[in-house]
C-alpha cells in the first residue's frame, strides 16, 4: 500500500480554507495596519483622531478641510514629538454620525485639500482608559 497523503500544506495550522480569502499575502498586509497594538477600536464618539497630517498644516486649514465632511465644533493641531514625524490633530464634530462617517470614509484615504492619505480613528475618550463596555 502507498503512504497516506499529507494534511494541509500549512503544517496543519487552522483550516486550510483560511488561506483562500487572504488573497495571497493579504493576511500579512492587514496585520501590519494597526500600528498602535490594536487599540484602534475606541468606542464611537464625536471626537476623532487624525494622524499623518502635514507638519505645516494650520489649524484654520484643518477646520476648512474637515468642515467639508461635517460640522466641526472644535479642532486642535498636535505638532510632531520629533523632527521628521507627521503632525496629528483632534477634531470634534457636532454628532457621532458625522464623526463615524469621517472614520469610515477617510481612514487611509486622501481628504480634500491634502496630498497624502491620513489615518483616522475615534479619539480616546478621557477617563475611559481601562473601562470596557457599559451603556447600551
Amino acid at each position: 500500500g502507498g503512504g497516506g497523503g499529507g494534511g494541509p500544506t500549512g503544517g496543519g495550522k487552522g483550516p486550510s480554507s483560511w488561506d483562500n480569502w487572504s488573497g495571497g499575502g493579504g493576511a500579512a498586509a492587514w496585520q501590519s495596519t494597526p500600528r498602535h497594538g490594536g487599540k484602534d477600536n475606541n468606542p464611537p464618539s464625536d471626537n476623532v483622531f487624525i494622524g499623518d497630517l502635514p507638519v505645516d498644516l494650520s489649524q484654520e486649514d484643518l477646520t476648512t478641510i474637515f468642515s467639508a465632511y461635517g460640522s466641526v465644533v472644535q479642532c486642535r493641531m498636535v505638532p510632531p514629538k520629533q523632527a521628521g514625524q507627521k503632525a496629528c490633530a483632534l477634531v470634534r464634530f457636532q454628532s457621532v454620525e458625522e464623526a463615524q462617517w469621517v472614520v469610515d470614509n477617510l481612514n487611509h484615504n486622501i481628504a480634500e485639500g491634502l496630498q497624502d492619505p491620513i489615518a483616522v480613528r475615534f479619539a480616546n475618550s478621557p477617563g475611559e482608559k481601562g473601562s470596557k463596555g457599559g451603556g447600551p
